[in-house]
């Protein structure tokens, strides 16, 4: 048999080889440790490595579309009760049954977590009682008309109150508290490697096509893309973009790709009369904060050329931003208009702010939580030294960068001026991000928690609070996109671009990508 023939055969029987062991045993890649406890800080990693062993209250397919959850059905008594039926005969995986105790713990529990970076409280925060009507019936009564509360408790997660009654993130660490009715058990944690899954036969939902899961944990973009090439991993979410080119060309790998919910933009200290991050082109504080002038934010945003980090910065996988919303999800305003880029009017603007020879300014970021997040900065730090601003860039990983970003009043002891944040719209409606980055901190609302802008006016808290607690569908639109049309005006945040959701499998894998961007097995498939 010739060379040609054998190696024929030793392909096919790599890609049966392949299949088979992709039929019991998924391998995903994710960038950063998960928390495990699903209410302990709130981001898309720790949200999607959760829905494998929790379920949620209610869900979202792909395309955040609401659909039934461990609720198989919801109702609005009045603008301010919502009654959550549950599923009959779910159990956990310790073979205890859900029950609406078990609902109702699990929301009293996510703002009773001490010390918790970034906590789920903007999911729950217009809950003012829940109430245990009988073992399969929720009424939860608002502060306030929430039209989308159903849409946020898909990320509210039900945990068993046996199991985690007075359970810290540890516990869940320790498999001792993650004791969940999703589609996939606790096996093992090990820390900075990897998580292990097995398949619950019991799921209500239906069994899983993958016996078991295992969630590995590697940092590195790079990295990650060999451990597709080589076959020790199956599925990698969140690409780098050069990284995904480069495997498009192997014809060993598929690749997806589609616009997902999130928003990337700067945002700016205009809340201190001093900021820290802001100097004279000496290196010497400035007396006065520039980034409170309106004039300065304008002159940023025109400076900043969108297309050229779209296409160039994130090759392509990127679409400009203009608003803090991407098309498609309720709030945005066609009506906004485009950020022209000009950085001779930019320039202009400094001067008659009184700054014609530009400041010192650093901005701040991460360097492995968006796509290209360290080169997009560094690509709008020489756009900024063009209209004459001295910048300096400085970039850390996410979990050293973030915690550092805790929101307070004051802003005090915040270390930025100008960072780099996103934000996902998962619940397809901007008014998360209106009563969370752009309203100002409101302890009582629980309103502002992401506010590091420390942006406050009285009147636009007031439109933003109007929005939100408007019910019916067309008027709360137009409420919506007039507040996103004072965003854009104010410029305390500078929105910068809508990147993509960018995955790839290994061949004998199918998958469908989430606008939400979450890796998760549930999207994954054997490809027939």
């Amino acid at each position: 048999m010739g060379l040609r023939c054998w190696s024929k055969l030793l392909s096919m029987a790599a890609a049966l080889f392949a299949w088979n062991v992709g039929a019991t045993e998924l391998r995903l890649a994710i960038e950063t440790e998960p928390a495990i406890d699903p209410h302990f800080l709130f981001a898309t990693t720790n949200t999607a490595v959760s829905r494998h062993v929790f379920d949620a209250i209610t869900d979202r397919d792909e395309d955040l579309q609401p659909r039934p959850g461990l609720a198989e059905s919801w109702r609005l008594v009045d603008p301010l009760t919502w009654e959550f039926k549950l599923r009959g005969g779910v159990t956990f995986h310790d073979g205890s049954p859900l029950t609406a105790e078990d609902v109702a713990f699990s929301i009293a529990r996510i703002p009773a977590i001490p010390n918790n970076p970034n906590p789920y409280t903007p999911l729950i925060r217009s809950i003012d009682k829940v109430e245990v009507v009988d073992p399969l019936l929720v009424r939860i009564r608002t502060k306030f008309p929430d039209a989308i509360l159903p849409n946020q408790l898909a990320g509210v997660f039900v945990v068993s109150r046996n199991a985690a009654r007075d359970a810290q993130p540890a516990d869940f660490r320790s498999g001792k508290a993650a004791i969940g009715t999703g589609p996939y058990r606790f096996v093992a944690w090990k820390p900075g490697d990897r998580l292990e899954l097995a398949r619950n036969d019991t799921y209500w939902g239906g069994a899983q096509p993958w016996e078991r899961v295992t969630l590995r944990v590697i940092a590195n973009d790079a990295a990650r893309t060999v451990s597709l090439r080589s076959g020790e991993i199956d599925v990698v979410g969140n690409l780098n973009p050069a990284h995904a080119e480069t495997l498009a060309k192997d014809p060993g790998i598929r690749l997806f790709k589609r616009p997902s919910d999130r928003v990337v933009y700067l945002i700016l200290d205009v809340a201190r009369a001093t900021t820290p991050m802001a100097t004279d082109r000496s290196g010497q504080p400035l007396a006065r904060n520039p980034l409170q002038d309106p004039r300065v934010r304008q002159a940023l945003s025109m400076a900043i050329n969108r297309d050229a980090l779209a296409e160039r910065v994130l090759d392509g996988f990127a679409l400009p931003a203009h608003q803090l919303v991407p098309e498609g999800i309720t709030g945005y305003a066609a009506a906004i208009p485009k950020q022209a880029y000009d950085p001779q009017a930019a320039r202009k603007l400094l001067a008659d702010a009184g700054y014609p020879d530009g400041f010192g300014l650093t901005l701040n970021g991460p360097n492995d939580r968006y796509l290209n997040d360290a080169k997009t900065l560094e690509a709008m730090g020489q756009m900024l030294s063009r209209i004459g601003l001295q910048v300096k860039v400085v970039t850390e990983p996410w979990n050293v960068y973030f915690p550092k970003a805790r929101v307070t009043a004051n802003l005090e002891g915040l270390p930025y001026s100008a960072m780099l944040v996103g934000w996902g719209h998962s619940v397809g409606d901007t008014s998360g991000l209106l009563t969370t980055v752009l309203h100002s901190f409101d302890t009582e609302r629980r309103f502002g928690s992401g506010n590091r802008s420390g942006y406050r006016n009285a009147e636009f808290d007031r439109a933003i609070q109007d929005a939100v607690a408007e019910m019916e569908p067309a008027v709360r639109r137009r409420k919506l996109e007039a507040v996103m049309a004072t965003a854009a005006r104010d410029l305390t945040t500078i929105p910068l671009y809508n990147n993509f959701v960018i995955m790839a499998a290994r061949a004998g894998f199918t998958l469908s990508p989430r606008m939400d961007d979450e890796v998760q097995a549930m999207s994954v498939r054997p490809a027939r």
